[in-house]
């Protein structure tokens, strides 16, 4: 415990119903961060908060020296009791937010930099001063979500679950590398000590109507994915229902909007880690900071005739411009990342060129081989028979003669063709005195 009267006081931060947090102008002790705030009781809490905030502050030292950096860095987290002239509890010492975590507004009060200010509309936040990423900022919100997620897993690796997750209790910025500071820890539950924690509407668990007030990592999972719902979804979208999977449709993949269902789901034990929530945004990140990748080109045939319609369908991820040019090098269509077709009209052998791109990078791939096939020019050519067969007289047979002068059919089919509606006498067969009227024509 410290000592009241050891603590040099500065300016006072904030007020609320329950306590004052004041800024503290000096370091107070070894083991303690630099930057520290003091949390002034206006009243004494209940037994079991002292008792609870006496574990928090345990637990913490008994963390080894990395964990408790760590710690430091993503939450604000109670370090130590304070005591008045009479030995009576009279607050707790925390870490002071970094100063990247706040703002000054046009009246110049230093604000934190709530996840509140994420929610679209984007330039609701830049009216009061605060550093926010634009609304088309995909990934600098990603990553601020990223980083929530690493901290909460971070946690529920040494069985503490965070709570009261909201539009409130997280800071961001995006000065820098995006980055994430937990505030309000006074209620998070850890291993054998825990306290009712508050619930936000539209951040509610299903479950928590059959748990009470306590929470679990589950239910931290549906709360952190309604906030990732709300930070990049859509600006037109109306946040003040439940979160819904439909909201980001155009912001995250088929991956990510299963993880979402995932997150929402009434079942706690069907809902994702924290764990798996950072690895998805980690790869998904990655994957929109690198060129367009083109995944397939299909031409829906390979062999056509001169003038034949050709469809190229392209499958492309993470471009902001897709070209497709046929063989001949006519741009037959243009868009952006996802499924784009392209028709036209096949005049020359070659491949289509498919050219994507996007802020980090430009790609060209290239179709299979579209094979032309010239349209033949075909030739009549009569060929006369015998002036009467059976009593009948015949006309003159038709038969069209390839220019390639490749062999045709034997002339016996193509009596057979022509006559077939005839009468069976006037059907050529073999006992015509001219036996070579029946071998193989060729063109000459």
């Amino acid at each position: 415990m410290i000592n009241e009267s050891a603590l040099a006081l500065g300016a006072v931060l904030g007020a609320g119903n329950f306590a004052d947090i004041m800024m503290v102008d000096r370091p107070v002790g070894a083991g303690l961060p630099s930057a520290l705030v003091y949390k002034r009781f206006r009243s004494a809490p209940a037994p079991a908060e002292i008792a609870h905030l006496g574990e928090l502050i345990r637990f913490r030292k008994n963390l080894r020296s990395e964990e408790q950096f760590e710690l430091d860095r993503l939450a604000a987290w109670p370090l130590e009791f304070v005591i008045d002239a009479a030995g009576a509890l009279s607050g707790v010492l925390m870490p002071c937010a970094p100063k990247e975590f706040m703002f000054t507004n046009p009246d110049r009060d230093l604000l934190p930099a709530t996840v509140g200010l994420l929610f679209p509309k984007a330039q609701r936040g830049r009216k009061v001063g605060a550093a926010v990423p634009g609304d088309g900022n995909l990934v600098a919100r990603l990553m601020v979500c990223a980083q929530l997620a690493h901290a909460l897993d971070w946690l529920h690796r040494r069985q503490v679950v965070f709570g009261d997750l909201s539009q409130a209790n997280e800071l961001f910025t995006i000065h820098g590398s995006p980055r994430i500071y937990l505030i309000d820890t006074d209620t998070v539950s850890i291993p054998g000590s825990r306290v009712p924690q508050p619930h936000t509407p539209n951040y509610i668990p299903p479950e928590i109507a059959s748990l009470g007030d306590f929470s679990t990592a589950a239910a931290d999972v549906y709360k952190f994915t309604c906030l990732l719902v709300r930070i990049v979804s859509r600006p037109r979208e109306q946040l003040s229902q439940r979160a819904r999977p439909e909201f980001v449709d155009q912001a995250l993949d088929g991956s990510g909007i299963r993880l979402i269902e995932r997150g929402l789901s009434a079942r706690p034990a069907d809902r994702p880690s924290m764990s798996e929530f950072y690895a998805y945004l980690y790869n998904y990140i990655a994957s929109l900071l690198a060129p367009p990748v083109v995944e397939s080109i299909v031409l829906n045939q390979d062999y056509v005739l001169t003038g034949t319609e050709v469809r190229v369908e392209v499958v492309a991820r993470q471009a902001s411009q897709i070209t497709v040019r046929d063989p001949s090098g006519v741009v037959r269509a243009r868009g952006t990342g996802g499924t784009l077709a392209a028709v036209f009209r096949a005049d020359a052998t070659g491949r289509c060129t498919v050219t994507a791109s996007n802020q980090h990078g430009t790609v060209e791939q290239h179709s299979t081989v579209l094979h032309i096939l010239p349209r033949v020019k075909p030739h009549r050519v009569e060929l006369l028979l015998p002036p009467h067969v059976g009593g009948e007289r015949l006309a003159p047979v038709a038969v069209l003669v390839s220019e390639a002068r490749q062999p045709l059919v034997r002339r016996r089919d193509w009596y057979e063709r022509d006559f077939r509606s005839a009468p069976a006498s006037a059907v050529p067969t073999r006992s015509w005195p001219d036996q070579r009227r029946n071998r193989s024509i060729r063109a000459q």
